[in-house]
């Protein structure tokens, strides 16, 4: 990420969660209303262009023509699939949730009758946060901590801020890993295992190392990459397929859910276009503190 500068894959994110919001209801993959709100003119022009039916079905087209399967599906079903997770802790009882890497997320927000009495503490890139803060007021009670993840700890800072480690509690740590190099992805895991008590839940997404593709996919793989690194936020984790177990084991965590390209498309999209085929790297995980 570019110095002092908000991310901008962040904003996509949100731009995304607000098409997918404006989907018909039977189509919707997630529901984030809050979304368009954190979106900068050109983001926000984008959005309202592809808000007619029409054009969203010409964008519906160009991807099934095209077996997309990137950001555009992926995002909204990892939404969904957090969402689901937090839902089921927060019915089995939470009294504190960490936001890891939080850039426009709006669920303190938008779930804030679920997460009625569960402490929020929101931690972000500076710049970022800063951005999320202007662009809409601090939701009551959310703690907002300014924490760039790639280079500084994070454990006393929460410490200090009010976390205590004996409550339950779950971090969603959601689109950030692979931006940090492999040492420092696995330092922040064992400080969030640290500060949870056993039981507690981790939420993430995850690269996992994609099977031999054929020729034009590999290019749309790497051209995604590509993009990635070109606005400051290269990938720098991925993990081999057979060592995605060990790699959260080692961290003290067990996988109580886990759902790659193919299990996110069955649950989410239903069979209504090719599904998340370009990026089968994608995996989303529910992980329990050991």
């Amino acid at each position: 990420m570019k110095e002092g500068r908000p991310s901008q894959t962040a904003e996509q994110v949100a731009l995304t969660r607000a098409l997918a919001t404006a989907e018909a209801p039977a189509d919707r993959i997630c529901d984030d209303p809050i979304a368009l709100a954190y979106l900068g003119p050109a983001a926000r022009a984008t959005a309202l262009a592809l808000s007619p039916r029409a054009a969203r079905a010409a964008w519906r087209l160009a991807y099934r023509l095209l077996e997309w399967g990137g950001p555009e599906l992926f995002v909204p079903a990892r939404t969904a699939f957090i969402d689901e997770a937090l839902l089921r802790a927060a019915s089995r009882g939470l009294d504190q949730l960490v936001l890891l890497g939080a850039g426009y997320d709006s669920r303190a927000e938008r779930l804030a009758g679920t997460l009625r009495g569960v402490r929020v503490f929101e931690l972000d890139f500076p710049a970022t946060q800063a951005r999320k803060l202007r662009m809409r007021p601090p939701v009551p009670g959310v703690v907002y901590l300014p924490i760039d993840l790639s280079r500084q700890p994070f454990e006393e800072p929460l410490l200090t801020a009010g976390f205590d480690p004996s409550r339950r509690s779950a971090f969603l740590w959601e689109g950030v890993i692979y931006y940090l190099d492999r040492p420092r992805a696995a330092a922040v895991l064992d400080a969030i295992r640290r500060l949870l008590a056993p039981g507690g839940s981790l939420w993430l997404d995850c690269f996992v190392e994609p099977p031999a593709l054929s020729l034009p996919y590999r290019l749309a793989w790497r051209a995604g990459i590509a993009a990635a690194a070109l606005v400051g936020e290269p990938v720098r984790t991925t993990l081999a397929p057979s060592e995605v177990q060990s790699f959260f084991e080692a961290r003290g965590f067990g996988i109580a859910d886990r759902a790659d390209a193919a299990e996110l498309s069955a649950r989410y999209l239903r069979g209504r276009w090719a599904g998340l085929r370009l990026f089968p790297a994608w995996c989303c995980l529910d992980l329990e503190a050991a």
